[in-house]
């Protein structure tokens, strides 16, 4: 199974019905499981992959970027992502990410009582 079939898998459960295909797109697009060096397009550009958490809040859709700090919200997945991704762009040309190692994202089984 695919890292984006994963990522679809457990968007599914927050909503508990079959998301549509195009989130397949999304998640490669926005919900990227690493950070990478930015890169030069056309000397006027940079592109960094950095982690989306999207979660269901109420009857709303959040979605969060923990590397910069930014949050937005939406009424399906699909716009919370778009509105996350303009405020971190918005966010980032005013104040630039120090470089950083990469993270990556996991999860953790835990019992308690």
């Amino acid at each position: 199974m695919t890292l984006d079939k994963h990522i679809i898998q457990a968007l599914a459960a927050f909503t508990s019905k079959t998301l549509p295909s195009s989130i397949a797109a999304l998640a490669s697009d926005a919900i990227a499981l690493r950070c990478v060096s930015p890169t030069k397009i056309e000397n006027t550009m940079n592109i960094k992959s950095l982690t989306a958490i999207v979660y269901k809040e109420e009857d709303m859709y959040v979605a969060e970027c923990p590397e910069v700090g930014t949050v937005d919200q939406g009424e399906t997945i699909e716009e919370a992502l778009a509105n996350l991704k303009e405020a971190t762009k918005l966010y980032l040309e005013e104040c630039p990410l120090p470089e950083t190692n990469p993270r990556f994202v996991t999860s953790i089984q835990v019992s308690y009582a």
